[in-house]
């Protein structure tokens, strides 16, 4: 899919639901941005990533594709553009492991920008050099969902949840939060001491994708506590991919419904939203686009 970078000289604004009302917004106003808001734009790149945003600079990952084959990446690579003109200041080629996938993360931390694209990749933010490169050693995939930093280290998920030092590119630790068959642990979120994920795992017993909440040591990676989020019937999903930390829970959406509030301490599960509760008023809670805006929890919706 072609997409287009924009830069846009007004606010970002977000469409949320809550989880705890869900009045019917009116429809919005069908207008086209005046092109004056355009401040530059390149429609030279292929990407799914999310930029990164830095001081003077927007860092974009995107790829190109063999001609005879679309979904087939041959070369992925990251583009540095200046925030003010799109004036394009370096570009560089990753060597990935595997260039069929591209990742979704960039970070910008001090003069490193982290890029998750199947491995991690820290790259100097001012030439584009290569820094390092980090390669699991147990698991795969760190780079290929998004990751969360406290500044000094990097916390990614993939197979395992995985840290790794800013700096270097070192792995710190490497935890496994499930043992079932394909475990896809997703984007973690960094609060305080503690880094929490939401992992699923495909169980073929009860031909079932079962989700599950992890809080852990950002410094050991030892598991606080787990917690799965059990079907209430074999083949139903709990297929959870993101977590929302508020001042005393971790809320975790099931795709489809339910949302359960976790105690961020013990893990148990102290609140929880059926799916009824969605469905009904034709809302389909999305697992992965969580918020969180003071004491409350937020999740994206799709109208049905």
């Amino acid at each position: 899919m072609r997409r287009t970078v924009l830069a846009i000289g007004l606010p970002a604004v977000v469409l949320i639901a809550s989880c705890e009302d869900y009045p019917t917004p009116p429809d919005p106003p069908k207008r086209i941005l005046p092109s004056t808001l355009l401040l530059w734009r390149d429609s030279t790149t292929h990407h799914n990533a999310r930029p990164a945003v830095g001081d003077t600079a927007v860092y974009v990952l995107s790829r190109t594709s063999d001609a005879t084959d679309p979904f087939n990446s041959t070369s992925h690579q990251v583009t540095a553009y200046a925030k003010q003109n799109g004036m394009v200041l370096w570009r560089a080629v990753l060597p990935v492991t595997n260039s069929a996938r591209i990742g979704y993360g960039l970070l910008v931390i001090g003069n490193v920008l982290v890029v998750g694209d199947g491995d991690l990749f820290g790259i100097n933010t001012g030439n584009g050099s290569l820094l390092w490169r980090y390669v699991p050693s147990v698991g795969r995939f760190p780079g290929y969902f998004l990751q969360a930093t406290d500044g000094q280290t990097v916390y990614a998920g993939g197979s395992h949840v995985f840290a790794v030092d800013v700096v270097s590119g070192s792995e710190k630790w490497v935890t496994a939060i499930d043992t079932g068959d394909n475990v896809r642990v997703f984007s973690p979120v960094v609060r305080d001491s503690v880094v929490y994920v939401a992992a699923s795992s495909s169980s073929f017993t009860i031909m079932a994708d079962i989700g599950s909440v992890a809080a852990l040591s950002k410094t050991t990676g030892e598991p606080y506590w787990i917690t799965r989020l059990e079907p209430a019937a074999a083949g139903l999903n709990t297929t959870t991919e993101g977590v929302a930390v508020t001042d005393d829970k971790v809320v975790a959406a099931v795709h489809g419904g339910p949302v359960f509030g976790l105690d961020r301490v013990t893990g148990l599960i102290v609140d929880t939203l059926p799916a009824a509760t969605f469905v009904s008023p034709g809302i389909n809670p999305q697992a992965s686009l969580f918020y969180v805006y003071g004491a409350g929890a937020y999740v994206l919706s799709d109208p049905r």
